[in-house]
């Protein structure tokens, strides 16, 4: 499969915090709220305290209180800093290898809010409580797929952070798979990451619902966010205690038109065979 077109930009100067390694082991939170299968209809999940980028009708988001553990450790804050020096974004990646982490491809490149690519990226795996288990880290390259970057078209609004660092050799990294309809059909995903409404981006906050409906490159779902979790992970889980796979990229609240009439939904790219092609060639490239 040839890869998509991307373009790569790097960032001077990068610093890193000294990392503080918790203890190798699963969170709590995890065996209660990751959910795996299918729904036939919109679901909700029945354990815990139910506390929607949207928030759909009743806002459902859980705080992770233990994001210092797996799997809520290989998910990262992003402090975006735009060309013009002036203010800063919040957004959410996550590893798919020790160097490496996917996120929006609005969150390393937009003309509109960041001014071209983003002038600085500065990473915190596993941000909450008010620490930073593993430090901070400064990205030096970023990368975008070209028909964001041109054409600003949603359906590839995938980018790429690279650290000099592995620090996903300590936080673990995601499994990545192209789903097809037939897999996605009224299936449950898994959204987190670390919206600006909540606490102010410092903590991650959680939520699973089912796939609504797919087109050939996205995804839409019931599951509610808000901005800051552009660029959050939408994963699966095969059976309740397997690794996370992810299958797309959260970008976009309900203001992007569903497929289907009526449907109030968010959504994010897919990871297509050619997408998987150009994560493949960028992680060569770490």
């Amino acid at each position: 499969m040839k890869p998509a077109r991307f373009s790569i930009y790097p960032i001077s100067q990068p610093e890193s915090g000294r990392p503080i390694v918790p203890a190798a082991e699963v969170a709590p939170s995890a065996s209660r709220l990751l959910v795996s299968g299918v729904s036939g209809s919109s679901w909700r999940k029945p354990t815990g305290r139910i506390i929607p980028e949207s928030v759909i009708l009743k806002d459902d988001r859980v705080r992770i209180a233990d994001a210092n553990l797996h799997p809520w450790r290989m998910i990262a804050s992003l402090t975006l800093y735009p060309q013009s020096g002036l203010g800063s974004f919040i957004g959410t990646g996550w590893f798919v290898h020790p160097k490496v982490l996917l996120t929006a491809g609005h969150c390393v490149h937009d003309k509109d809010q960041l001014g071209g690519p983003a002038r600085r990226v500065v990473v915190k795996p596993g941000l909450g409580n008010a620490t930073e288990p593993f430090g901070r880290f400064e990205a030096v390259r970023l990368a975008a797929l070209d028909r964001w970057i041109k054409h600003k078209d949603p359906d590839y609004d995938i980018g790429c952070i690279f650290l000099n660092e592995p620090v996903g050799d300590r936080t673990g990294v995601f499994d990545l798979r192209t789903a097809t309809d037939a897999d996605l059909a009224s299936r449950l995903v898994n959204i987190s990451g670390y919206p600006a409404d909540r606490d102010g981006g410092r903590e991650q906050y959680f939520h699973a619902n089912r796939v609504q409906a797919t087109t050939p490159r996205s995804i839409f779902y019931d599951v509610d966010t808000f901005g800051g979790q552009s660029g959050s992970p939408v994963f699966l889980q095969d059976e309740p205690d397997a690794r996370p796979i992810a299958i797309g990229i959260h970008a976009y609240g309900t203001g992007r038109t569903p497929p289907t009439p009526g449907l109030s939904a968010n959504s994010g790219p897919r990871l297509t065979a050619d997408v998987l092609a150009t994560i493949e060639s960028w992680v060569a490239s770490a």
